[in-house]
Order: structure tokens, then C-alpha cells, then sequence
């Protein structure tokens, strides 16, 4: 059985952004990004995970062309735990822009 397009695109993508985080420098740098905001930094973990999801939900979004359902599905969420997410890391719907630009004539 062949997987759709979009989900072996998800998936290469999905390979990058781990290989990024496993190099050396770029964790090093958000480690130290992490410390230099809270000398106490007690959720390292948490936080590198947040800018991995971050991304991931961005990427996917653009793949799928801003097709929430799409994106929930191929994520293994349900579709209002990503739009929570989406809310928490400030990612506008895309249905929005639209709506807005067909109101102000773009």
C-alpha cells in the first residue's frame, strides 16, 4: 500500500527537522537560549520539544495547504488539539487571511 504524497513529504520533512536538532550546535545555542532566559530553566525538555512541535505543525500546515483536518489526521491529533496548539504558538488558520483579504478587496 503507497502512502499519499503529502504524507511521504511530511515524512522527509519530519527526518530533517530531527536530524537539525540532533546537530550538535543548534541544540547547544537553544540550550543556551533556554538558560540565558531562566537561570533556573527546569523544563529543557518541554521546551525544545515545544519548538520541534512548533515547527512540525507549521510545516505540515503548509503542506497540506492549511487543511486542518488534514494536517490533525496526519499529526495523530484531533483536530481541536491542534487548533489549541495553533492558538499557543500563535499560527493564524489560513481560512482567515482569505476572508479577511476578500473583505478589504485583496
Amino acid at each position: 500500500m503507497s502512502q499519499p504524497e503529502d504524507q511521504k513529504e511530511v515524512i522527509a520533512v519530519s527526518f530533517g527537522v530531527f536530524d537539525k536538532a540532533k546537530e550538535e550546535s543548534q541544540l547547544k545555542q537553544a540550550v543556551l537560549d533556554v538558560i540565558a532566559k531562566d537561570k533556573r530553566a527546569v523544563n529543557l525538555h518541554g521546551h525544545i520539544l515545544a519548538v520541534v512541535e512548533e515547527a512540525m505543525i507549521r510545516e505540515v500546515l503548509r503542506i497540506t495547504h492549511g487543511n486542518q483536518i488534514r494536517t490533525a489526521q496526519i499529526l495523530g491529533l484531533n483536530r481541536n488539539t491542534l487548533r489549541k496548539k495553533m492558538y499557543d504558538f500563535a499560527i493564524e488558520p489560513r481560512y482567515r487571511r482569505r476572508r479577511e483579504e476578500t473583505i478589504r478587496g485583496g
